[in-house]
């Protein structure tokens, strides 16, 4: 589980070090949002 982990946290350190804190909540939300969407509409069907 640390490899796994280790390489994305050192990611998401150096990306909010580029980009407001505000703009990384907004854009996960919107992912967020759509695969909630997409969860919904396959099981639907």
């Amino acid at each position: 589980m640390m490899l796994a982990n280790a390489p994305v946290v050192r990611f998401g350190d150096k990306i909010t070090k580029k980009l407001p804190i505000r703009w990384i909540h907004r854009v996960c939300a919107v992912i967020f949002l759509v695969l909630g969407i997409a969860a919904l509409v396959t099981t639907m069907d």
